[in-house]
């Protein structure tokens, strides 16, 4: 690190823990002045007014963060898909999202604001401080589409690392939320036993809609101890819901032969075929089981 000599040490240990990140505010409160600042940030990184980066092996991401948050003052904290990141349950995004309550910190083209208009928001005291991972799962769900905010519940809570109740509660504090009904319904979805996105799209616009008896969920082939996403056990039949992308095609394959040889057939739905027409999909599970009191949603022909 440059100018480490010149540097006070408490100021120097700050910037090892902020990723080289020091305010001038920082500088002038340890007894710098003007002049000496001035020589001392001619050849520092400058990420915003008033922010600078000491030179040395730093995380540059993380970097941002804490410039973000260093620039949205007392109580700041990341929110969304920043802190979603943080807490490990999805990439960087490349835009810092910071939750502040000044009425006008400073902008940057890497950052954006987000009014700290909730007082029931909870802000955990990690560093670098970000929104508790339920307010950060919710707000990134509600800003994605609505195949990613299911994505997004269903790996939190298939990882354990929440609960439907503190899920539901951190929605519940909100009066306005983009996709409600949907995270509402995947949530509870989840603790019914639909693990991941694909499993909630098929219970809601196939099954449910529709009004086929349900399917036993992560049901365990005795043959093989396979868990398959599904099984309507009684007519032979196994439904799997993950699509070819995230399988070995040739040891599927193999898999729904050894599952034939014991008596039961095996469906293999890709997510394209499940959202872009459920309708069919409820048709053709309905004519395996011979099911004939299928009803009509709102979708269908």
């Amino acid at each position: 690190m440059h100018a480490r000599t010149t540097l006070p040490a408490n100021l120097v240990r700050l910037a090892e823990h902020r990723q080289g990140v020091l305010t001038r505010a920082e500088l002038i409160g340890a007894g710098l002045g003007s002049n000496v600042i001035a020589r001392m940030v001619r050849d520092w990184q400058v990420l915003a007014r008033g922010v600078y980066v000491v030179p040395g092996d730093h995380d540059r991401w993380l970097q941002r963060v804490f410039a973000g948050i260093a620039l949205g003052g007392a109580g700041a904290a990341v929110s969304g898909r920043t802190a979603v990141a943080l807490w490990g349950l999805g990439e960087r995004p490349s835009v810092i999202e910071v939750l502040s309550s000044k009425r006008r910190p400073a902008s940057a083209p890497w950052l954006r604001w987000r009014r700290d208009d909730l007082d029931l928001r909870r802000v955990v005291s990690l560093e670098p401080a970000r929104v508790c991972l339920e307010d950060a799962v919710v707000d990134a769900a509600a800003d994605g589409s609505r195949s990613d905010a299911l994505a997004l519940v269903s790996l939190a809570l298939q990882e354990r690392r929440t609960t439907p109740q503190r899920l539901y509660d951190a929605l519940h504090r909100r009066a306005r939320v983009r996709h409600r009904a949907l995270l509402l319904s995947a949530i509870g979805d989840s603790a019914a036993g639909a693990h991941s996105a694909f499993e909630h799209l098929y219970l809601a616009t196939v099954e449910r809609a529709h009004g086929l008896p349900p399917m036993q969920r992560q049901y365990t082939v005795p043959a093989s101890q396979h868990d398959a996403d599904g099984a309507y056990e009684r007519y032979g039949l196994l439904i799997e819901l993950d699509g070819v992308r995230y399988h070995d095609r040739a040891a599927d394959e193999a898999l729904d032969v050894l599952h034939a040889t014991h008596g039961f057939n095996t469906t293999r739905l890709s997510w394209g075929r499940v959202d872009s027409d459920p309708c069919a999909v409820a048709r053709m599970v309905a004519a395996v089981i011979g099911y004939d009191r299928l009803r009509r949603c709102r979708r269908c022909p």
